[in-house]
């Protein structure tokens, strides 16, 4: 069969491919190094300058839209070639440095600038391997929180200071602080085998920690905490009945009678028991029936307004044993044996500020005030009623407030 007349030449170098699957034709323009191809799609002729190779560790296309503005491309490049490889070639450097350069040279780079460069990566390697690792920088953090005599904490902080700070430093010891992010973090926190309440106090102090890394160190610019959020379910309060109240006092009485102010303050002050361990005999006003919390409270200072019958139980306490203390020394140790005590013998569980949560529920039973209870007991309004909204019945306050008055009896201190 005969070839039509019409058909298109095929030198060698304007020959043209066509790709039915592909949908379009190429033609090469220039074959040596870079390529200039004319490539027609869609009835639109674009011309590409291919600067790709391996040899010259380029990787870059460029595209035009007429053949001379490329051809004139494909000359500058190949121009530039040339008067950097004339001196390369000339210098009889080793061939290995001789292909470096000649990398260099097709990206516009130079020897100077690439030697420049690595220098400075690698004295930023250096900075970088110098920097402490999050061991040394927790173990700083934990000194500087435990030994701030400006800004002082409560002994149960510091044991908290002390318990957070080496899990951070189990965790992420060798590692550099800029190197935690915050899928690190998060993913810690679900493997953590407890309560979205326990996790949230994790996550506060390693927050505590990375912002005392921003601000003290400046070793990072953010925190990579910032963005995570634990949800914790609605928290529903429990309190103790009359009637359990007064037979833990009786327990107390019997096995702990060092512990009598301490249980009056907390169930009939709502005084926390962090608050209470601070408390001295002077904190306590006969004048005003008033219990002073310091400013190391969670709240802060303020001056609780107490039952008169609460502090004539305490001055009665005082007169009998002026020698003891108005709290004990050793207290976390005296409770923790208290709520073994309380479990054996009552069979009752130990609820978490259990005491606390009854004073408030039958305070605002008696007084039908939020802001009454957001004085004495320090919290808001609004955290008030989210808490302590539900209602107690009347007999139950009546015999909750009874029970005090029944124990201010100065002839034995007894129910």
């Amino acid at each position: 069969m005969r070839r039509s007349s019409t058909a298109p030449s095929r030198c060698a170098a304007t020959q043209w491919h066509n790709s039915p699957s592909r949908m379009k034709s190429q033609r090469i323009l220039r074959k040596e190094f870079p390529r200039v191809l004319q490539y027609l799609r869609r009835g639109r002729t674009i011309y590409i300058v291919d600067c790709r190779s391996r040899l010259y560790g380029t990787k870059t296309r460029h595209v035009r839209t007429t053949a001379s503005a490329a051809l004139q491309l494909h000359s500058e490049i190949r121009e530039k070639l040339r008067a950097a490889a004339k001196p390369i070639a000339e210098s009889g450097l080793n061939p290995n440095l001789n292909a470096a350069l000649t990398k260099l040279a097709a990206n516009g780079g130079n020897l100077q600038q690439a030697v420049d460069l690595w220098i400075e990566r690698n004295a930023l390697e250096l900075q970088q391997s110098r920097q402490p690792n999050v061991n040394c920088l927790c173990q700083e953090w934990m000194a500087y929180k435990l030994d701030n005599t400006l800004n002082s904490i409560s002994q149960k902080t510091a044991n908290e200071v002390r318990s957070y700070g080496n899990f951070i430093c189990r965790t992420w010891g060798e590692k550099q602080i800029d190197s935690i992010t915050e899928n690190d973090i998060e993913s810690i926190l679900e493997q953590l085998k407890c309560k979205n309440i326990t996790k949230r106090q994790y996550l506060r102090y390693i927050t505590m920690f990375l912002r005392w890394v921003i601000e003290r160190k400046r070793l990072i610019s953010e925190i990579p905490t910032k963005h995570i959020r634990i949800k914790v379910a609605e928290t529903i309060i429990h309190i103790y009945s009359p009637q359990q109240i007064q037979m833990m006092y009786q327990l107390v009485v019997n096995h702990f009678p060092e512990l009598k102010s301490w249980f009056l303050i907390c169930t009939w002050a709502g005084c926390r028991p962090s608050e209470t361990s601070r408390m001295l005999w002077e904190d306590i006003s006969t004048e005003t029936n008033q219990i002073h919390v310091n400013s190391e409270g969670k709240t802060g200072s303020r001056f609780v307004s107490v039952d008169s019958n609460l502090i004539s139980a305490l001055l009665y306490i005082y007169k009998t044993d002026t020698n003891n203390p108005l709290i004990p020394t050793g207290l976390e140790r005296r409770l923790k044996m208290l709520r073994k005590l309380i479990k054996c013998k009552l069979n009752t569980e130990w609820i978490q500020d259990g005491l606390r949560h009854t004073c408030v529920s039958y305070y605002y039973s008696l007084h039908q005030s939020w802001d009454k209870v957001e004085y004495c007991f320090g919290h808001s309004v609004r955290t008030s009623k989210k808490y302590y909204q539900k209602a107690v019945p009347e007999q139950a306050a009546e015999s909750f407030w009874g029970a005090l008055k029944l124990i201010s009896n100065h002839t034995s201190g007894l129910l």
